[in-house]
């Protein structure tokens, strides 16, 4: 179908980025947690998706809508979706970011 030959002529022409891609979003992903572990904030994840758990679900209620009222989208993942007690917000990270854009939300954490 013309659809998937377009899909997949689209993809071969973006696979030369997607080294690069994975490159930036490798380099993002490790400042942030470097970032993070400065200030004491150990993360469980070395992905894209840096979980930062913070315990009860109010405290994680509550760092959300501070970054949400700085204009960060992160939100709160409390149980069901995690296990109680360990509630946490849930940084992902995209190869579209870079360390200027993330350093005023790194910030925040101090």
């Amino acid at each position: 179908p013309p659809v998937s030959l377009s899909w997949l002529l689209f993809i071969l022409h973006q696979l030369a980025t997607f080294h690069e891609k994975r490159n930036q979003l490798h380099s993002v992903s490790e400042y942030v947690r470097a970032s993070l572990a400065e200030v004491g904030i150990a993360t469980v994840s070395s992905s894209n998706i840096i979980p930062i758990v913070l315990g009860e679900n109010r405290n994680a209620e509550l760092a959300a809508q501070k970054l949400q009222n700085k204009g960060f989208l992160v939100f709160p993942i409390r149980p069901p979706t995690v296990p109680q007690g360990t509630a946490r917000l849930r940084l992902s990270l995209t190869a579209d970011m870079n360390e200027s854009m993330l350093k005023p939300m790194l910030d925040l954490f101090k």
